[in-house]
């Protein structure tokens, strides 16, 4: 569904994959979408679960 999804709005998002390790060392991996612009990152929350993320907010350096 997902893929079907990215291929009929447009280029499809980067994919990645990456490893959350949390303060109480708890692992998590997570799958991320990476869209060009909000609108079809939103437009993807629209349709599936998930969570915004922006790597210029959300991360450690």
């Amino acid at each position: 569904m997902i893929r079907k999804f990215c291929e009929e709005r447009g280029p499809s998002p980067l994919l990645k994959q990456v490893q959350a390790i949390w303060l109480d060392y708890k692992y998590e991996n997570w799958r991320l979408y990476c869209f060009a612009d909000e609108a079809s990152a939103q437009a993807f929350l629209d349709r599936f679960p998930g969570e915004m993320f922006d790597p210029k907010r959300d991360r450690e350096d």
